[in-house]
Order: C-alpha cells, then structure tokens, then sequence
C-alpha cells in the first residue's frame, strides 16, 4: 500500500563515493612522486654503464696505441639502451676523463657524470 515511500537502499551515498575518490587521491599523491625518483634512478644507470664501458674501450685503445683518445668514433663506443645523455672524452694522452650529461627531467639542471683513466665513477650534478 505505501510502496511509494519505501526508500531505495541499493547503490552507494555521495559521502561514500567522495571517501572513495579522497582515498584514491591520497595514494596517488604518495605514489606519484616515489615513480619520478625511481624513474630518475633507472636513467643513471645508463650513464654509469656506459662510462664503464668507455673506460673499457679506452684502456683497449690505449693497450694497442700507447694513448687514450677523445675520438668516440675509432674508439668503436655505441652508447647502449635509449640515450638520455651525452658522451665526451678529454684526454692528454696519457689520461682521461669521460663525461655523461644529459637532462632526465626537463629542467635546465644536467645530471653530469663523469669516469677517469683510474677507473673512478663520480656523480659531478645532479639534475
């Protein structure tokens, strides 16, 4: 008889949805910002393998002609992976020093790494 006033219980409230949506924007802001420095973490890595193995090609060129070299090109070095940065060599002769910079987050900060003829990896800026 007074159907017309039972109230409908399915589904869910405003209140409910808008914990919801709260709930879902809170993880986002926690887990946005861990994604970006993992992600920046991952790059490096290229800079760092690829360093080391210029150092390898340069101690090979210098095993066989007595000098390192700045020229990449003879040195046969193919950066490895998708390149987010730039290599160069300085060299004497005698020692080196290979540079990785490259921008992994489109600022105008470079991340700049950097391998001597010793073998020593050092982290020069960070972007």
């Amino acid at each position: 008889m007074f159907r017309f006033l039972k109230k409908n219980t399915g589904g869910f409230s405003l209140v409910e949805l808008i914990v919801i949506v709260l709930i879902i924007g809170l993880l986002a802001s926690i887990a946005i910002p861990l994604y970006f420095g993992y992600r920046k973490r991952a790059i490096t890595v290229e800079a760092k393998t690829n360093l080391i193995a210029l150092y390898k090609f340069e101690i090979n060129n210098f095993s066989e002609h007595d000098e390192f070299t700045s020229d990449l090109i003879s040195l046969g070095f193919q950066p490895e992976s998708h390149r987010y940065y730039d290599y160069s060599v300085v060299t004497d002769g005698k020692s080196f020093t290979a540079t990785a910079a490259g921008n992994i987050d489109n600022d105008v900060d470079l991340d700049v790494w950097t391998i001597n003829d010793k073998q020593a990896v050092v982290h020069q800026s960070v972007d």
